[in-house]
């Protein structure tokens, strides 16, 4: 039993360091048994964070995949409050421009939209592009696709 937690821990690079619901989130998630997944990821955090900090990167993996199984189960407040929080940490620990901030800025504006919160998402959305643009260019096809959808989403705000 433990080699197995030890082997689905493995992806979060912690070997066998790692609190015994982590393993079984995955698996609940894998059934789409999502409150017993997200109860048994937010016990692993809890534990993870106390051992690895707040900004560690497996326990910012661990979180952007709560937000994902919340976004799935239509908890889009939940999701938005955990994207937000990866945001942050992410900044600590790779900086406020890193790469890894663009996808969770676009998947906070995806929930910020699911709210109807059109002021935040648009936010959100700029920063991704804002992020984008200094990272890779404003002639980047990947800044190019956040930069249309941010004028799409521009024209909507406007009706």
């Amino acid at each position: 039993c433990r080699a197995a937690a030890a082997q689905a821990c493995s992806p979060m690079g912690y070997g066998t360091g790692l609190h015994p619901h982590q393993p079984s989130g995955q698996a609940c998630g894998e059934l789409e048994e999502w409150a017993q997944a997200e109860a048994a990821y937010l016990r692993a955090l809890a534990w993870l964070e106390e051992r690895h900090g707040m900004s560690d990167g497996g326990v910012l993996k661990l979180w952007a995949e709560v937000a994902r199984l919340r976004m799935r189960h239509g908890q889009h407040a939940a999701a938005a409050e955990a994207l937000e929080h990866v945001l942050t940490m992410q900044g600590v620990l790779h900086g406020d421009g890193a790469a890894p901030l663009i996808p969770t800025a676009e998947a906070l504006c995806k929930a910020r939209v699911k709210l109807r919160q059109w002021n935040a998402a648009h936010a959100a959305l700029g920063r991704a592009h804002a992020l984008s643009a200094a990272r890779y260019g404003e002639g980047d096809p990947r800044t190019a696709r956040i930069g249309e959808v941010r004028a799409r989403h521009s024209a909507c705000r406007a009706l």
